[in-house]
């Protein structure tokens, strides 16, 4: 159930079928998503996976990691989520600022790149022509 922050009225009822996620961490609206609807975070301790579903119900993501937090960075949101099974953490860039927009952005288009993945040695890299790298970001020599 949603309930309304302002006289506590019932916003919407929900149902999540199939996700054993127990856990309530977050609920937000634009922050998540852009599409103004509100968003929340299921998380499945066992699995160490969240799920984030919109208010009707639909499924947008699946992320590996619980206790999802969200900060503000630079006028910028991110999600953190973290593993205790085994020690990581990943940090999601999020596509929402928090506020209702009704814009309707052009993607930009991809500039054209001369990188190409090449393999060497049984390792694929990445070659720009002028360095070569490998899929960890190390410019070999």
């Amino acid at each position: 159930m949603l309930y309304n922050i302002d006289d506590f009225s019932l916003y919407k009822a929900i149902e999540i079928e199939g996700t054993t996620a127990t856990g309530l961490c977050l609920v937000s609206r634009n922050i998540l998503s852009t599409d103004n609807k509100v968003c929340f975070c299921l998380s499945d301790y066992n699995e160490e996976q969240s799920y984030i579903y919109n208010e009707d119900g639909n499924l947008v993501a699946t992320l590996k990691g619980i206790s999802p937090t969200i900060v503000e960075v630079e006028d910028r949101y991110m999600l953190i989520l973290h593993g205790e099974q085994q020690n990581y953490t990943y940090i999601y860039s999020l596509p929402g600022n928090g506020e209702e927009s009704t814009d309707i952005s052009t993607p930009v288009a991809p500039r054209k790149s001369s990188t190409r993945k090449i393999t060497r040695n049984g390792h694929v890299l990445l070659d720009t022509g002028a360095n070569t790298y490998t899929i960890q970001g190390q410019q070999l020599q």
